[in-house]
Protein backbone atom coordinates (compact mmCIF):
# COMPACT_ATOMS: atom_id res chain seq x y z
CA UNK A 1 0.00 0.00 0.00
CA UNK A 2 1.21 2.90 -0.94
CA UNK A 3 2.52 6.28 1.63
CA UNK A 4 -0.35 9.15 0.79
CA UNK A 5 1.42 12.58 0.97
CA UNK A 6 -0.09 15.57 2.38
CA UNK A 7 -1.51 17.90 -0.20
CA UNK A 8 -0.90 21.91 0.79
CA UNK A 9 -3.09 24.50 -0.94
CA UNK A 10 -4.31 27.81 0.13
CA UNK A 11 -8.10 29.43 -0.22
CA UNK A 12 -8.99 33.05 0.84
CA UNK A 13 -5.51 33.36 2.07
CA UNK A 14 -5.58 31.07 4.11
CA UNK A 15 -3.10 27.59 4.22
CA UNK A 16 -4.24 24.07 4.53
CA UNK A 17 -2.72 20.78 4.05
CA UNK A 18 -4.59 17.49 3.73
CA UNK A 19 -4.22 13.68 3.53
CA UNK A 20 -6.21 11.91 1.20
CA UNK A 21 -8.38 9.74 2.61
CA UNK A 22 -7.67 5.34 2.64
CA UNK A 23 -9.96 2.55 2.95
CA UNK A 24 -14.06 2.71 3.12
CA UNK A 25 -13.91 6.61 3.99
CA UNK A 26 -12.45 7.14 0.52
CA UNK A 27 -14.89 4.81 -0.94
CA UNK A 28 -17.86 6.79 0.80
CA UNK A 29 -16.53 9.76 0.15
CA UNK A 30 -16.32 9.14 -3.29
CA UNK A 31 -19.77 7.64 -3.61
CA UNK A 32 -21.57 10.76 -2.07
CA UNK A 33 -19.23 13.24 -3.69
CA UNK A 34 -19.88 11.55 -7.61
CA UNK A 35 -23.67 11.74 -6.77
CA UNK A 36 -23.87 15.39 -6.21
CA UNK A 37 -21.16 15.55 -8.82
CA UNK A 38 -23.38 15.05 -12.26
CA UNK A 39 -25.77 17.79 -11.49
CA UNK A 40 -23.31 20.17 -10.40
CA UNK A 41 -21.32 19.31 -13.63
CA UNK A 42 -24.48 19.41 -16.05
CA UNK A 43 -25.99 22.51 -14.37
CA UNK A 44 -22.29 24.35 -15.58
CA UNK A 45 -22.32 22.87 -18.77
CA UNK A 46 -25.35 23.84 -19.46
CA UNK A 47 -23.97 27.86 -18.91
CA UNK A 48 -21.84 27.48 -21.97
CA UNK A 49 -18.64 28.68 -20.78
CA UNK A 50 -15.45 27.76 -22.15
CA UNK A 51 -13.97 24.42 -21.56
CA UNK A 52 -10.32 26.24 -21.44
CA UNK A 53 -11.38 28.95 -18.84
CA UNK A 54 -10.93 27.01 -15.84
CA UNK A 55 -11.25 29.82 -13.50
CA UNK A 56 -14.96 30.65 -14.76
CA UNK A 57 -15.55 26.82 -14.74
CA UNK A 58 -14.28 26.75 -11.16
CA UNK A 59 -16.27 29.85 -9.96
CA UNK A 60 -19.54 27.96 -11.74
CA UNK A 61 -18.76 24.84 -9.69
CA UNK A 62 -17.94 26.41 -6.44
CA UNK A 63 -21.38 28.24 -6.83
CA UNK A 64 -23.18 25.10 -7.94
CA UNK A 65 -21.57 23.47 -5.49
CA UNK A 66 -23.22 25.85 -2.99
CA UNK A 67 -26.56 24.89 -4.43
CA UNK A 68 -26.09 21.11 -3.69
CA UNK A 69 -25.35 21.73 -0.39
CA UNK A 70 -28.06 23.98 0.75
CA UNK A 71 -30.30 20.87 -0.40
CA UNK A 72 -28.94 18.94 1.84
CA UNK A 73 -30.39 17.83 5.09
CA UNK A 74 -28.43 19.10 8.63
CA UNK A 75 -27.04 15.28 8.73
CA UNK A 76 -26.25 15.06 5.58
CA UNK A 77 -24.20 18.41 5.44
CA UNK A 78 -22.68 17.33 8.80
CA UNK A 79 -21.39 14.34 7.73
CA UNK A 80 -20.01 15.23 4.39
CA UNK A 81 -17.89 18.17 5.92
CA UNK A 82 -16.70 15.54 8.57
CA UNK A 83 -15.48 13.14 6.13
CA UNK A 84 -14.15 15.75 3.32
CA UNK A 85 -12.54 17.50 5.92
CA UNK A 86 -11.52 15.32 9.06
CA UNK A 87 -7.73 14.59 7.51
CA UNK A 88 -7.61 18.66 6.41
CA UNK A 89 -5.63 21.02 8.69
CA UNK A 90 -6.09 24.35 8.80
CA UNK A 91 -2.08 26.35 9.24
CA UNK A 92 -2.32 28.69 11.78
CA UNK A 93 1.03 30.85 10.63
CA UNK A 94 3.03 32.69 13.12
CA UNK A 95 0.07 33.63 15.85
CA UNK A 96 -2.24 30.99 15.72
CA UNK A 97 -1.89 27.31 16.47
CA UNK A 98 -2.39 24.61 13.49
CA UNK A 99 -6.58 23.55 13.42
CA UNK A 100 -7.16 19.56 12.70
CA UNK A 101 -10.73 20.17 10.90
CA UNK A 102 -11.51 17.00 12.84
CA UNK A 103 -14.87 17.48 13.12
CA UNK A 104 -17.97 19.48 12.47
CA UNK A 105 -17.57 21.85 15.78
CA UNK A 106 -14.48 22.44 15.08
CA UNK A 107 -14.93 23.21 10.94
CA UNK A 108 -17.58 25.45 12.03
CA UNK A 109 -15.11 27.67 14.38
CA UNK A 110 -12.77 27.31 11.67
CA UNK A 111 -14.83 29.05 9.01
CA UNK A 112 -16.50 31.58 10.70
CA UNK A 113 -15.71 34.72 8.83
CA UNK A 114 -15.03 32.56 5.80
CA UNK A 115 -17.92 30.61 5.17
CA UNK A 116 -17.28 31.48 1.54
CA UNK A 117 -14.32 29.51 1.45
CA UNK A 118 -16.09 26.27 2.43
CA UNK A 119 -17.29 25.30 -1.51
CA UNK A 120 -13.63 26.05 -2.60
CA UNK A 121 -11.61 24.02 -0.11
CA UNK A 122 -14.38 21.12 -0.47
CA UNK A 123 -13.70 21.28 -3.99
CA UNK A 124 -9.59 20.87 -3.88
CA UNK A 125 -9.77 18.36 -1.02
CA UNK A 126 -11.88 16.58 -3.48
CA UNK A 127 -9.19 16.83 -6.18
CA UNK A 128 -6.42 16.12 -3.85
CA UNK A 129 -8.60 12.89 -3.14
CA UNK A 130 -8.45 12.05 -6.60
CA UNK A 131 -12.01 11.25 -6.52
CA UNK A 132 -13.92 9.83 -9.68
CA UNK A 133 -15.53 12.79 -10.86
CA UNK A 134 -12.16 14.78 -10.36
CA UNK A 135 -10.45 11.70 -13.01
Amino acid sequence: MATLQPVQFEVGGRKYSTIPLTGFDALDLDRIVADKWSGMHAAVAALGIDKDDKVAIGTAMARELTKALAGMSREEYRNLLELSLGSTTLIGGATEKDVRLANADVIGEAFVGHLVDIPEVLLTVWSANKLSPFA
